[in-house]
């Protein structure tokens, strides 16, 4: 079984799809999965998807655009049994594997959490409403999710079975509470958005540097879980 199986969404834009890949491998656990679902790209990513499937990366070439609906649904159904499962689209940058760990950590102590959203840029300013903390993590209750968001294996296989339409965030929401999960949002911005618009205006910068200060301090809390698990 897997750590973690991550869906990685593609339609053109290979030179993201490359940084994405690169910066997963380097910030998530060594027995990770990655399945990679092509919706017909036309600008060398096919061929380029075909060089690195092997071992624990698939790579599935759709014969048409099914969406981002579709095209995760499709990603669902081809994964390995995993611990938890991370919908990412080629544009996602990972620059920690804080993304894993706090997800993993609702997860495994929020029995009633079934998704772990990440807000799509370290850039955005979260709002005060409803934020509540827990271990220094900000974050939210939500009826509506990224498209970065790790599933609990129980809401992974049913959203491969009734997710449909062209896009994801308030389905799977919706699908995962049926089942009786909450959704949550992190607040504090844990997976880049390669194509947010403010990626690189100075007038967040101030934000940026908040937010790296409390990214070290996260990771540092984390790296301390880790050495009391080894002395255990």
């Amino acid at each position: 079984m897997y750590d973690v199986s991550v869906i990685i969404l593609c339609y053109n834009r290979l030179d993201y799809t490359k940084k994405c890949y690169a910066s997963l491998l380097n910030n998530c656990p060594v027995n990770t999965e990655v399945i990679f679902v092509d919706n017909l790209s036309t600008d060398g990513t096919r061929e380029w998807l075909s060089s690195v499937k092997g071992g624990n990366v698939k790579v599935i070439l759709n014969d048409k655009n099914h969406y981002p609906a579709g095209g995760n649904r499709i990603g669902l159904k081809n994964a390995s049994m995993a611990k938890a499962y991370l919908l990412c689209d080629n544009d996602g940058f990972f620059d920690s594997d804080l993304w894993y760990k706090m997800g993993m950590m609702f997860l495994n102590d929020f029995p009633d959490v079934g998704i772990v959203g990440m807000r799509k840029s370290r850039w955005q300013v979260p709002g005060p409403e409803g934020i509540k903390l827990y271990n220094g993590v900000e974050y939210k209750e939500t009826e509506r999710v990224a498209s970065f968001s790790l599933l609990r294996p129980e809401v992974a296989v049913r959203i491969s079975m009734r997710l449909r339409g062209r896009w994801i965030g308030h389905v799977i929401a919706k699908i995962a509470k049926m089942q009786g999960y909450k959704s949550v949002r992190l607040e504090n911005g844990y997976i880049i958005d390669q194509s947010d618009e403010d990626f690189d205006n100075p007038e967040y910068r101030e934000q940026y540097e908040k937010l790296w200060t409390e990214k070290k301090r996260l990771k540092e809390f984390f790296r301390r879980i880790d050495i009391l698990k080894d002395e255990k």
